[in-house]
């Protein structure tokens, strides 16, 4: 309104680095996610692997 440009961050991300698991949230989905990478990189085989993030944009 005043001609000023704002920003914002579209998702806020906690890292969990003993117990190796990453939590995140967006502004779309307000829920927290948590993804355990160890988990998570157990399932790994030689294929990519893409974790798709819920509520994301």
């Amino acid at each position: 309104k005043d001609g000023k440009e704002f920003d914002h961050t579209q998702w806020i991300v906690v890292k969990d680095l003993v117990n190796k698991k990453l939590s995140y949230r967006t502004y779309k989905d307000l829920n927290i996610h948590t993804i355990d990478l160890m988990e998570e990189i157990s399932k790994l085989n030689s294929k990519k692997k893409i974790i798709p993030m819920v509520g994301a944009i």
